[in-house]
């Protein structure tokens, strides 16, 4: 290094020792430089996943639309049977994954079934979503779960699907603890069933609601 390098290197230095962040960058310009560089880097990479995931999801949708416009179309129409939506339903959630995109059209399809008498294709059509993670996706597929547990008789998973919800976002918290309560009282835990009726007679805003769950703790006396 020359002389001129190494007075200009010690100016550099030294005007970075005069604050207290400089000081630290001047103990570890070469740590301080791979730090950059990795933001910088960092950003960009996520540039491109957000591009590529913007791709992902239009295909996503795009999949999602045919279905509704083919099997599901044809489904509600009675030119094809529970079978034929459930098994290209599944399909679908096989090729898309975790997309939340899919979710209102699960919900759709489970409704239709559901107004077929059709149970066991309606929770199976809710269950092929798997985790749902958006947190008012989750409600509305939950109280839905729950409501076809109970229909069929698995009253501890209808309980499961809406103990999941009272961690998520407070709506229609009236409804989700009064059933809660019936669902106990049906499996036969007092104790519970009186704890959930009792929080929305307290607790509760609406007067329907509060209506019903005192009527279910006066058969309780």
């Amino acid at each position: 290094m020359n002389t001129t390098t190494q007075m200009s290197q010690q100016n550099f230095d030294g005007q970075l020792q005069q604050t207290e962040l400089g000081s630290f960058i001047a103990r570890h310009k070469g740590g301080f430089l791979i730090l950059v560089i990795a933001i910088v880097f960092g950003i960009i990479g996520y540039g491109i996943y957000s591009v590529r995931a913007s791709k992902a999801e239009e295909v996503n949708a795009g999949k999602v639309f045919a279905f509704s416009n083919t099997t599901f179309k044809d489904f509600k129409e009675g030119k094809v049977d529970a079978a034929k939506v459930s098994e290209d339903f599944a399909i679908l959630m096989n090729e898309v994954g975790s997309f939340n995109g899919a979710i209102p059209t699960a919900l759709e399809v489970s409704d239709a079934l559901l107004a077929k008498g059709l149970k066991e294709d309606a929770l199976k059509t809710l269950v092929e979503l798997g985790t749902v993670k958006n947190v008012i996706s989750k409600y509305f597929v939950n109280l839905r779960l729950a409501a076809i547990y109970e229909d069929l008789g698995q009253t501890d998973k209808a309980i499961i699907s809406l103990e999941e919800l009272l961690n998520g976002p407070k709506l229609l918290e009236e409804k989700v603890y009064l059933d809660l309560g019936r669902l106990y009282l049906a499996k036969g835990d007092k104790d519970k069933a009186r704890r959930n009726f009792e929080y929305v007679e307290k607790n509760m805003a609406q007067e329907e609601f509060k209506k019903l769950a005192k009527y279910y703790l006066s058969t309780m006396n």
